[in-house]
């Protein structure tokens, strides 16, 4: 288990080779690092225990070369490696499937169903008739199951239920409601919430009580997180000059013999160099390409060598919502752009931005490995460098925390 959970920050083939995993066949190997590829990936894009089987299930036939869920409006080609969603791609080991079938049994189109009013239907009865605190502990149950619209539905009858009784029913209902709103991705509405949650506190529990310190850490949080899904959608839209507020450089035009091999750039060349490979790029590969995110993280750090901490943090909080989409919130190359993005926090001055990023990196990377896990050492290390004199810190199942 602990390796499955390595597997989210180092990728499947790494955690295979590096403790050792052989097949008893040569030749299986590359199959299951395919099948746990997939199973990777589908974690991180369908929630749903139940839609996340039913894809599986269909796709484990050696006569299907590809599957489409209507829905969720997700592709799997197991012949390429490849997996769309919302014009994104996620690769993974290719598959082996029956050549010899024919074409109308090797694609599987799964259609919109009536399931999920069904099970709406049938949740809000249960709860509805539970003795108490009904609509709380389905909406709980179902949210462990990876149902979140459900889930929703559930968590907003309970606040409703709540609304006029005790404050910390009110705050309990709330936290459910806004926890729920940021797994579907939803940080505005969550936001919202989390004030909410945090003013009803404070009147309770005065300024300095410990559910309105924690309060405000949470809002902070999922403020940063709608900032960073912001920065993800005007990534696709707008052009680099205006996320960055600069003017755009000189750059070669189109079609001149400087400026038609782009990709031969050097990556450690000029600031020049880099935004014009960038931008060819995010054209000809797309915005939301490995390649592409490589760039714009190399474009940051000259940014941040050329002394411009502002362009040189904004380009890395691009990088990082591009970095949790295509590898995953705990996966290595996610933390290292969290590490430079709270080092150059730490040049522009923003300490308190920046302690607040390296936690985060480290209660990321907590979920893939243990404490005294080797590669946590730089992390632990630069949050604790961090740290004020009446500040320690502390690991639990709540996270990693700062206490004073």
């Amino acid at each position: 288990m602990r390796h499955l959970q390595e597997m989210k920050g180092y990728g499947v083939r790494y955690v295979l080779n590096r403790h050792g995993y052989r097949c008893t066949n040569r030749s299986d190997r590359e199959l299951v690092i395919g099948w746990l590829e997939i199973l990777l990936i589908l974690s991180r894009l369908v929630p749903s225990i139940r839609t996340r089987r039913a894809i599986l299930n269909a796709i484990d036939n050696s006569k299907v070369r590809t599957c489409y869920h209507e829905q969720l409006g997700i592709s799997i080609d197991k012949e390429n490696g490849l997996i769309t969603m919302d014009a994104r791609n996620w690769e993974f080991t290719p598959v082996l499937f029956d050549h010899d079938v024919a074409e109308s049994d090797a694609h599987v189109h799964m259609p919109i169903g009536s399931w999920y009013v069904k099970k709406l239907q049938k949740e809000t009865e249960k709860a509805e008739n539970a003795l108490e605190r009904g609509y709380e502990n389905f909406g709980r149950a179902n949210e462990r199951e990876g149902e979140h619209r459900i889930a929703e539905e559930l968590f907003r009858k309970a606040l409703e239920e709540e609304r006029g009784s005790s404050a910390i029913s009110v705050i309990v209902a709330l936290d459910f409601l806004a926890g729920n709103l940021e797994k579907q991705g939803r940080y505005e509405e969550a936001e919202e919430l989390r004030r909410e949650k945090t003013t009803v506190a404070e009147e309770k529990y005065g300024p300095s009580g410990s559910t309105t310190r924690d309060s405000k850490d949470e809002l902070a949080m999922t403020s940063q997180n709608a900032r960073q899904a912001a920065y993800f959608r005007r990534w696709k839209h707008e052009p680099l000059e205006k996320i960055l507020e600069i003017e755009r450089p000189s750059l070669p035009e189109a079609g001149r013999s400087d400026a038609e091999q782009p990709e031969c750039a050097d990556p450690t060349g000029s600031k020049e160099a880099l935004w014009m490979l960038l931008e060819w790029r995010k054209k000809t590969l797309g915005p939301y390409h490995a390649k592409t995110l490589t760039t714009l993280s190399d474009l940051a750090r000259a940014f941040q060598t050329e002394g411009n901490p502002v362009a040189a943090e904004r380009l890395f909080w691009v990088a990082l919502a591009l970095s949790d989409d295509l590898w995953g919130p705990e996966h290595c190359n996610t933390l290292a752009i969290m590490s430079q993005l709270a080092a150059v926090m730490v040049s522009a001055g923003k300490r308190d931005e920046a302690k607040e990023t390296y936690r985060q990196q480290l209660e990321r990377q907590l979920r893939a490995v243990d404490f005294d896990h080797p590669d946590t050492f730089t992390a632990k290390f630069d949050l604790m460098a961090m740290l004020d004199r009446d500040e320690t810190l502390r690991t639990s199942s709540k996270g990693v925390q700062i206490l004073r």
